[in-house]
């Protein structure tokens, strides 16, 4: 229980890291990146409450786009496959952003 708990911890802290450079390579301004990604990663921790107020399919999308339903699951040490492969998605995707945000800037 306690490996899957830190294995969801650190995914978690990868994937907050990695918006975060993302952010922060949209802009020069430090402030702006700060405040950018706090808003993009609050969006992501909170978006679940929303989840639980909708019914149907658009609530188990929202609730699935949200972070902390990974997390809890992996808290309770469980390892699913659904967990991991969001987690990497989410961090494949801000990385590979992140690449091409820095390409565009290099080659202008």
């Amino acid at each position: 229980m306690m490996v899957a708990g830190y294995l969801g911890l650190a995914l978690m802290a990868t994937v907050f890291l990695a918006i975060g450079t993302l952010i922060s390579s949209f802009t020069d301004n430090v402030v702006i990146a700060y405040v950018g990604a706090l808003f993009a990663l609050l969006v992501l921790y909170t978006i679940g409450w929303l989840g639980e107020t909708m019914q149907g399919a658009a609530g188990g999308i929202v609730r699935y786009a949200s972070i902390t339903e990974h997390f809890s699951e992996m808290t309770k040490g469980i390892i699913d496959t659904k967990d991991v492969v969001y987690f990497a998605t989410l961090l494949l995707i801000a990385l590979f952003l992140t690449l091409r945000s820095v390409e565009s800037v290099r080659w202008r």
